[in-house]
């Protein structure tokens, strides 16, 4: 009898593990706890890190959801999956539309459509995603999936935005917001987020190889210790119809120009590589203006004349 017992537990066991290790992202019941850290900027920066731990789990809509709250932002959403996709509600009413928030079955070249700012009502509820490439990683010891997709944030707000890379983990989530539904990706939010470290049932399988922190909070135009203002190379100043900004050691992915205001003006797309020459700043008007130049160790920001009419 004691046998029989014995088995029955070890098979319920086995039967419970597996069935989590189907789902590619977590639920309430893995404890999961993810440490972002999120920054706000204008002409400089102030960055926190935001824990995001579901709430609880409830059963609606013939599915059990886990319910997860951005104690930032105060926008919430309700998550599942399955053995291959995520998917996000807004509510807990029926009524409300199910949004597909990861799709780990994509293979390369593939265009999925997920959800984007889906408490805002004014903006566009889905966003296109295409899968770049796909890689494997060792995380605390197990291989998980790495997606790298690349979306296009409302066309029609930004015509002349190429899109940006998001980094997926299967069973992790995104490495800069693992929940980017429920927050702003626009460029008029001014924010910006990095996963500093994953938890699961109290173990960590993920921690930010740059800042190797779960925890910080800062104030400054300079992202981290990782690189520094000797390091960005603007030139020429005053500029008047091009300039090249060159950076060190390290890979630009993209380049925010912003006036004395902190209002945002221009943005350009990194080139894989450590310098890039702007063409098109002929027409910014003679004045002062702040570069925020976002590179793969941090970010740095320059002030720089221009000499354009």
């Amino acid at each position: 009898m004691k046998n029989k017992a014995l088995f029955a537990i070890i098979i319920f066991i086995t039967t419970f593990q597996t069935g989590k290790s189907q789902n590619v992202f977590p639920s309430f019941g893995d404890s999961a706890k993810w440490n972002v850290l999120q920054c706000v900027y204008g002409i400089g920066y102030s960055c926190n890190t935001t824990i995001y731990q579901y709430d609880y789990d409830t059963l609606f809509c013939g599915n059990v959801y886990s319910k997860i709250s951005s104690k930032s932002t105060g926008a919430f959403g309700y998550i599942r999956s399955d053995s291959s996709r995520a998917y996000i509600r807004a509510s807990n009413s029926c009524f409300d539309k199910e949004y597909l928030m990861y799709d780990f079955s994509i293979n390369f070249g593939d265009t999925i459509y997920l959800a984007n700012n889906i408490w805002n009502s004014n903006q566009t509820d889905t966003t296109k995603f295409v899968l770049d490439s796909l890689q494997t990683g060792i995380f605390n010891g197990i291989e998980r999936r790495i997606f790298y997709v690349k979306y296009v944030r409302d066309p029609d707000l930004w015509p002349n935005w190429f899109g940006a890379q998001m980094k997926w983990i299967e069973g992790i989530g995104s490495t800069s917001n693992p929940f980017f539904p429920i927050e702003c990706m626009q460029e008029y939010c001014e924010l910006s987020w990095q996963l500093l470290c994953f938890d699961s049932l109290g173990i960590q399988l993920y921690q930010d190889s740059v800042f190797k922190t779960c925890d910080t909070t800062f104030t400054d135009v300079v992202i981290n210790e990782f690189v520094n203002e000797n390091q960005l190379v603007i030139y020429p100043i005053p500029f008047t119809k091009s300039l090249t900004v060159s950076v060190e050691n390290t890979i630009i992915s993209e380049i925010d120009i912003l006036d004395l205001k902190g209002k945002h003006i221009y943005k350009i797309e990194g080139n894989g590589k450590n310098s890039i020459k702007l063409d098109a700043v002929d027409n910014l008007h003679k004045g002062m203006y702040f570069f925020l130049v976002h590179t793969d160790k941090g970010i740095l920001t320059k002030k720089i004349i221009s000499a354009c009419l």
